[in-house]
């Protein structure tokens, strides 16, 4: 996969699907908005820590997030690669992404996400589905279909078919890693300790 979408990815995942048939449990859209905007107004770093097994990364899935700012209801994050120098040298990589958050009316809350740089213009605006998020912990992010389907559609018409998954928050749980498993099917975490900046490099330790 190349570097650069993979890299808008997580904010904006590619619609690749996986054979898996997790359960849905009940959610609850409005404690799901809230609680991603206020990780996402958050000072504190986000990081990426999971995706879906069939999801194709190499180094480039060490990812951080910064907060930058609100403009016009409007949330501004740095999003940039974050890993180990090694010999080999790796591009570090970093735009600002500006993401706008939308109550669903009966499905799940979603973000619509840009990024400001000029490297990416063809990537266009990304739709992310907000499939759960546990308070000052974790969220869930799943990617839209290339048609514009939604979650439900899509479950309905083509059972067994799950869009990529991408797991975000400020530290690996294994409460965390288990919600994203039950919305998503199989998951890969990312290994941390192959990154590294993450204000004090603690590699990201399981609770």
């Amino acid at each position: 996969m190349l570097l650069l979408p993979f890299f808008i990815m997580c904010f904006g995942l590619c619609a690749t699907e996986t054979e898996v048939e997790p359960k849905r449990p009940d959610i609850d859209s409005k404690q799901i908005y809230k609680t991603t905007r206020k990780m996402l107004n958050s000072k504190q770093t986000l990081r990426l820590l999971m995706v879906s097994s069939g999801t194709k990364v190499d180094k480039s899935q060490c990812l951080i997030s910064k907060f930058i700012g609100e403009k016009h209801g409007r949330i501004y994050r740095q999003l940039k690669t974050n890993f180990r120098q090694t010999r080999n040298k790796f591009i570090q990589l970093k735009t600002t992404m500006r993401i706008s958050l939308r109550k669903g009316s009966d499905s799940y809350p979603y973000l619509k996400v840009s990024s400001l740089d000029e490297l990416f213009p063809s990537l266009g605006t990304k739709i992310q589905y907000i499939r759960q998020a546990k308070p000052k912990t974790c969220f869930v992010l799943q990617a839209a279909s290339n048609e514009g389907d939604t979650i439900d559609k899509i479950e309905h018409h083509r059972p067994g078919r799950r869009l990529s998954c991408a797991l975000w928050g400020y530290n690996q749980t294994r409460e965390c890693e288990m919600i994203f498993v039950e919305m998503c099917g199989p998951g890969k975490p990312i290994n941390l300790r192959e990154c590294t900046g993450f204000e004090g490099g603690d590699g990201g330790k399981r609770n």
